[in-house]
């Protein structure tokens, strides 16, 4: 009896919230602690769950993994804490991830989940995503309170570009038409995901290959300095370099106008830092969206990092392109949100430049994109296969004719000088009227 009304209770809890969701009331902590959520876990096979260790905290919103270096393998789950132990019947989640950084090799669906749609258990690496999509069979549906419902394994392929990088829950919104949603058998039709999700942080490492590269060339840089000075430029650790999860303070980060003209950027370490890549300029069409910008001008850069979330001054999202980029594009974007971006680049010591000025365009809609960008997009393309710069999402910028502002127009001339023939000729016709009247 008492199991009954326990489970009534939490029942009734549940409806509670759902109907707060659906009608927009808002919602007290202690219901917000209630409602189902997802985190990523390090992979845990133990029967009881409540024993398996999380990952470290980097903030109250991010975890963060241990250092990987590249070759490691992150091998994670991603968890679904039901606190209600409501019924879940279907879910469906799109993880970002780098695909510079990151190679996916494993994804498999928990066997709670037989039903798996098609093309939604793999990794995307064209547009970065981990898709996955599943229901439950009816009449089996799970409702633990720590549910695994999928287990993910990355590898890691380049731990230089930057010294994390993060996995985040995309596109999640408030009903079922979102790439990120659960939903339980009592509210079929309800995304029952409290908001927002975290991301976890991916730690990485500089392999020793390219840690010693950094020291050389942080040798080089120094031009007959002491040996003091060697020593201090060629020390640079991975832990006092910038991170790219520094989003609540990105853009605004500065560099002085002497760097910023676009010009061949300064040697040193400590001054690649102040650099800022100039004309940041965002467009979409349909799904995608498309940065340019100028390239920076210095034989120390390795790459460009472009920073892009929904959020503006916090990025949850990166990717990673190479030198001879200075653009990218970015698939499968939720239409009708604002995406907010920025962009750093990256020296051969895994520093980061200071952020761009942000840019913002509303997905989907080309008259919010930023102004001018003519002709195609001279980019070459960080994921895709081909070599041809993809359209111009903003289209051609057509020149308007200006008129003159000094002289009559043409047509007014053309009519004076009717006006005064048509004049004359009357004139003329009077006089010889009048000399035809006169007395012989």
């Amino acid at each position: 009896m008492t199991s009954r009304t326990s489970a009534q209770r939490r029942h009734l809890s549940a409806l509670a919230v759902l109907a707060m969701l659906s009608i927009g009331w808002p919602i007290s902590a202690h219901a917000q602690s209630v409602l189902p959520t997802l985190v990523l876990r390090p992979h845990c096979e133990a029967i009881d769950q409540t024993l398996c260790p999380p990952f470290d905290v980097a903030d109250p919103s991010t975890l963060q993994t241990p250092p990987l270096s590249t070759g490691d393998t992150l091998d994670l789950d991603v968890v679904l804490e039901n606190p209600l132990q409501e019924k879940i019947g279907k879910f469906r989640l799109w993880i970002s991830y780098d695909v510079e950084a990151l190679e996916g090799t494993v994804l498999s669906v928990s066997p709670a989940f037989p039903i798996v749609a098609p093309g939604q258990a793999d990794f995307s690496p064209l547009s970065g995503y981990a898709k996955i999509a599943a229901g439950a069979a009816t009449g089996s549906e799970p409702a633990d309170a720590i549910l695994p419902i999928a287990r993910l394994m990355f590898t890691v392929k380049n731990s230089a570009n930057a010294p994390s990088t993060p996995l985040s829950f995309y596109d999640q919104r408030a009903g079922t038409d979102g790439h990120t949603v659960i939903t339980t058998v009592t509210a079929p039709t309800q995304n029952v995901l409290s908001a927002p999700l975290g991301a976890l942080l991916v730690q990485l490492v500089p392999s020793p290959t390219a840690a010693q590269e950094s020291s050389a060339a942080a040798i080089a840089s120094t031009d007959d300095n002491s040996a003091s000075d060697v020593s201090s430029a060629s020390s640079t650790s991975p832990a006092l370099r910038s991170s790219p999860q520094v989003s609540e303070g990105g853009p605004a980060l500065r560099s002085s106008p002497q760097v910023s003209e676009g010009g061949p950027a300064p040697e040193s370490p400590n001054t690649f830092g102040l650099i800022q890549i100039q004309n940041v300029r965002v467009g979409t069409k349909e799904s995608s969206l498309y940065v340019t910008w100028d390239a920076l001008s210095t034989p120390k850069l390795q790459g460009y990092n472009v920073y892009y979330g929904t959020l503006q001054g916090r990025y949850l999202n990166r990717r990673s392109v190479s030198v001879a980029s200075r653009g990218a594009m970015i698939r499968d974007l939720p239409t009708g949100k604002t995406y907010y971006v920025a962009v750093r680049g990256v020296d051969d010591g895994n520093q980061e430049t200071a952020f761009s000025a942000e840019a913002s365009v509303d997905i989907g809609n080309p008259s919010t994109s930023s102004s001018p960008i003519v002709g195609t997009l001279d980019l070459v393309a960080d994921v895709a296969p081909s070599t041809s710069a993809p359209e111009n999402p903003v289209g051609q910028m057509r020149e308007t004719a200006v008129p003159g502002t000094s002289g009559a127009p043409s047509g007014f001339v053309l009519l004076l000088l009717g006006s005064a023939a048509i004049g004359t000729l009357l004139a003329c016709r009077r006089q010889m009227t009048a000399s035809r009247r006169l007395p012989v």
